[in-house]
């Protein structure tokens, strides 16, 4: 937030669209605030909040005639914006919804929609969750991915989602692959499961022009999106009765084993076996994910790509080595001695 005082030109050459908070009944903070926009007449949306009352059309005159396109009421704007701007779901038409539901696996990936867009709307209005929800839409990925394959479930998550939400439907369906090549009990299964849909909830806190950024972020924009994991945290905690072994893995998914990981920079066996397991099936899904701006890589590139990161000790050698074979990929017969000589990582048991 900038005071009207502060906002220079260059401040504002690559804004889209800025909220005005100001008393419109006062002439110096008008002058001032008309003196700063009108030096940058390319940001196309101008949102000014107004009180509501007797004084609300007046304040929308004058609004208007400092540019406005839209106005809010002031009481209401925080949540409103907070909305706008944060929740990253995708609305489909109906038509799209029908042919997702034809589709592979398309009936267990609108079940895990559907609980991921009550989880974010649970976030950003700081109410109760469904864990029972989660746990029933997790199961029904988990028997999908069973039924239809890995390979096909990803496939149609990628034609029909897109941003965060496709991430976290993909990250879900990777833990599926991972549990049938694993041979997990039931319990770790769940809870692996549970981990992967609720792993990204806290970038329901994140606003959308960071998350869906097509280039490089800025250091302020990393900053930003390194505090998702403690946000998804924070919100289970406070709203759900999550196992804490599940509230680890959402808050610890973006650990390194050597450390150089966020939140809280955690080495080796700092970092509990479900949660290194979740990292790597996070990694995996980021690699095969399909954005504008990059190009989905194979199951094989993404296993490639996470040896090399197991050969320099920031993921663990036995869930890459489990999810490989998941996805019938065979790994080079001296990866595994490589590993324990160079990493020196003790596999999980």
């Amino acid at each position: 937030m900038r005071l009207i005082g502060e906002i220079a030109p260059e401040y504002l050459q690559n804004v889209d669209h800025v909220v005005v908070d100001a008393d419109l009944r006062d002439m110096e903070s008008i002058q001032m605030l008309k003196r700063a926009l009108d030096r940058v007449p390319a940001i196309r949306e101008r949102t000014y909040l107004v009180d509501g009352g007797n004084s609300e059309r007046l304040l929308k005159v004058q609004a208007n005639a400092l540019g406005a396109t839209r106005h809010m009421l002031r009481r209401f704007a925080l949540a409103e914006l907070q909305r706008e701007y944060s929740f990253v779901g995708r609305r489909r038409s109906p038509r799209v919804t029908g042919s997702l539901r034809g589709a592979p696996g398309g009936v267990s990936i609108i079940k895990a929609e559907e609980s991921l867009e009550a989880l974010f709307e649970g976030l950003l209005g700081d109410s109760a969750m469904s864990l029972q929800g989660v746990s029933l839409a997790a199961a029904g990925v988990l028997a999908s991915v069973s039924e239809v394959g890995a390979g096909q479930w990803l496939d149609t998550v990628r034609k029909h989602h897109e941003g965060t939400f496709q991430h976290c439907l993909l990250v879900t369906g990777v833990a599926a692959g991972y549990v049938r090549g694993a041979r997990l009990s039931s319990a770790q299964a769940g809870a692996l499961m549970n981990a992967a849909l609720l792993h990204d909830i806290g970038k329901a806190a994140i606003p959308r022009q960071i998350l869906d950024k097509p280039g490089k972020l800025t250091p302020e924009e990393f900053e930003a999106i390194k505090r998702h994991p403690g946000a998804g945290y924070e919100y289970l905690r406070k709203h759900g009765k999550v196992s804490p072994v599940i509230m680890d893995a959402v808050h610890h998914h973006h650990e390194a084993l050597d450390g150089s990981g966020y939140p809280d920079g955690l080495k080796g066996e700092q970092i509990a076996p479900l949660t290194r397991i979740l990292t790597v099936c996070d990694v995996f899904a980021a690699l095969v994910e399909a954005r504008a701006y990059k190009t989905a890589r194979t199951p094989q590139q993404a296993v490639e790509v996470l040896i090399d990161m197991t050969l320099t000790s920031k993921v663990d050698y036995e869930p890459v080595r489990v999810l490989a074979a998941s996805f019938g990929i065979e790994l080079p017969a001296n990866v595994g001695g490589l590993v324990k000589q160079v990493a020196g990582v003790k596999p999980l048991g």
